[in-house]
């Protein structure tokens, strides 16, 4: 059977960081990779330096089972002992991490790091960043911590896609966020925003919702700007995230 790349089952062993890449703020950075393919193993390098080395094959027969949880948290989403999205990503901040939009992909997690809800957007690379940055949680603030080695990581892009489908299909059914749905309930926001229609010198407003499968604010934000000739768009990565939405958003004249 012939696969994609990003949906081609693979597995990582003996991974090593030997040193690390510093990637400009502009330019490129070139890397040389090297495959040996009797023996599975690469090697990434930069200027002929050793940046990666480990090994890499293809996952013959994905075992489903390997992705099973084995014991449920002790802590659920959405209980006093959960981090929101915000304070999620002002802990890693407190740590010395900072990241960019790009890389918080983490929207709910545990105090200790031992679960937590990770977005999905298409790609590995912020994607398992995001499962590191979880280690991070769990440890006392004082130092940076960098991975050197990597045992096994166990990739089905396979099954991750069709996990992603399922999940924009039945986006709909899930719970809200409580950060948005509890913030756009709050008296102050109305309030704030109240003002700032007062003080408006026009009465026209364009609003574009990116993953608005996930967010569901088209719901919402009309109701807020009643009082202004609005052009609002809803967007997803998914359009079949939308398609049960379809009825709410022809309701609120939503593109």
């Amino acid at each position: 059977m012939s696969l994609a790349r990003e949906q081609l089952p693979v597995v990582f062993e003996d991974v090593m960081v030997h040193q690390a890449t510093i990637l400009p703020m502009t330019g490129t950075v070139s890397l040389e990779a090297r495959l040996l393919e009797s023996s599975h193993t690469f090697e990434v390098s930069e200027s002929g330096h050793l940046v990666v080395s480990g090994k890499v094959y293809q996952w013959e027969d994905p075992d489903p089972r390997l992705f099973d949880h084995q014991e449920s948290p002790a802590t659920s989403p959405g209980e006093p002992f959960s981090l929101a999205y915000t304070e999620v990503h002002r802990e890693l901040s407190l740590h010395g991490y900072d990241y960019s939009p790009q890389f918080q992909g983490i929207l709910e997690a545990s105090v200790e790091g031992n679960w937590g809800k990770l977005l999905w957007k298409d790609n590995w690379v912020p994607f398992l960043d995001t499962m590191l940055q979880m280690s991070i949680l769990g440890m006392g603030q004082g130092s940076v911590f960098l991975p050197t080695r990597i045992t096994a990581i166990h990739l089905n892009g396979n099954l991750q896609l069709e996990l992603a489908q399922v999940l924009a299909q039945d986006r709909s059914e899930l719970p809200e966020d409580p950060l948005p749905s509890h913030l756009l309930d709050s008296p102050a926001l109305k309030a704030c925003v109240d003002t700032a229609l007062e003080n408006m010198t026009s009465l026209k407003m364009k609003v574009v919702e990116v993953l608005a499968g996930h967010g569901h604010l088209y719901s919402r934000i009309p109701g807020l700007l009643n009082t202004l000739q609005l052009s609002y768009t809803a967007t997803d990565c998914y359009p079949q995230a939308l398609e049960a939405a379809q009825a709410k958003l022809q309701l609120h004249d939503i593109a």
